[in-house]
């Protein structure tokens, strides 16, 4: 299959790619500078650039739209710019997808679209009310993939992905940030109550393998999570443990979130019908960031 992710130097672009290379795809990226991806054929653009996008979906069967302004940071000091690059940017994916004539349109949303849950855990069809700058960019842009479903026969699938850690993230995210954080004497976070359901960047890569062998047309939407939920401190307790190294945590009230639900858990078992299940427990994952 010929594959093209945008957004494929990111965090979840990078891994992505190279496990649909050695799946046997034919993979394609759009990128703002060059990368070192063996056996991928990186068109370097921007996809708030119609034609490129237009050019770079021609003859691709598959459209993995990554590209995206996520990190809390940059959203909240740059919030229309945030949504402007991701609408702008989704529509024109969208748009050069469709003209191409491809079958399959997949888009990474966020489990923060729910906004606060009125039940636990997070079932897809729980209604979308978002009350942060991610939640409402993310939803959206799947109101846009929707509307691109309602009048065109190709398949679009809207990956719901919840908190995504692993390797090689970036450090404003808060695994990196506790792990940075090891040899000093005190480990400064945020809120360090609230709850998080913390999934492994290779079972988010699981979801997407899974997504691009569904076939039919219209929208349907997967959460991908563990299916539980963790705080800061529990983190924090597990590093401590593993690393077999004492942490102690101090709060800083700067860090806090506004609008934020106290706890986030996936209801995953939509997507386990389709034969996807996570294989990292936390314990896993952060032992093999250690």
């Amino acid at each position: 299959m010929k594959v093209l992710i945008t957004g494929m130097g990111g965090f979840l672009g990078r891994h992505l790619a190279r496990r649909l290379i050695a799946d046997g795809h034919a993979v394609h990226g759009v990128s703002r500078s060059p990368l070192d991806i063996e056996g991928a054929e990186i068109v370097l653009g921007d996809v708030l650039d119609r034609k490129l996008m237009e050019d770079a979906c021609s003859g691709m069967d598959a459209v993995i739209h990554l590209a995206a302004i996520t990190e809390f940071g940059s959203i909240s000091r740059h919030p229309a710019k945030s949504m402007e690059t991701s609408l702008l940017g989704t529509l024109y994916a969208l748009g050069g997808f469709v003209k191409a004539g491809g079958k399959h349109f997949i888009f990474p949303s966020s489990g923060k679209a729910y906004g606060k849950p009125a039940n636990l855990p997070i079932p897809e069809r729980h209604s979308l009310n978002p009350e942060t700058y991610l939640g409402h960019i993310k939803k959206l842009c799947e109101d846009l993939v929707m509307f691109y479903a309602s009048f065109t026969p190709q398949l679009y699938t809207s990956l719901r992905i919840f908190n995504v850690y692993g390797p090689g993230q970036k450090a404003y995210f808060l695994i990196p940030t506790i792990l940075s954080q090891l040899d000093k004497e005190e480990i400064i976070l945020g809120d360090i109550k609230s709850r998080r359901d913390y999934v492994h960047v290779e079972d988010v890569v699981g979801a997407f393998r899974v997504a691009l062998s569904r076939k039919g047309h219209g929208f349907e939407a997967y959460n991908v999570g563990s299916g539980l939920s963790s705080s800061a401190q529990d983190v924090v307790d597990e590093i401590s443990r593993i690393a077999k190294k004492e942490c102690t945590i101090k709060t800083d009230a700067s860090r806090l979130r506004a609008h934020e639900a106290f706890e986030e858990r996936a209801d995953i078992s939509k997507l386990k019908a389709l034969g996807w299940s996570p294989r990292y427990t936390l314990v896993k994952g952060l032992s093999e960031m250690l």
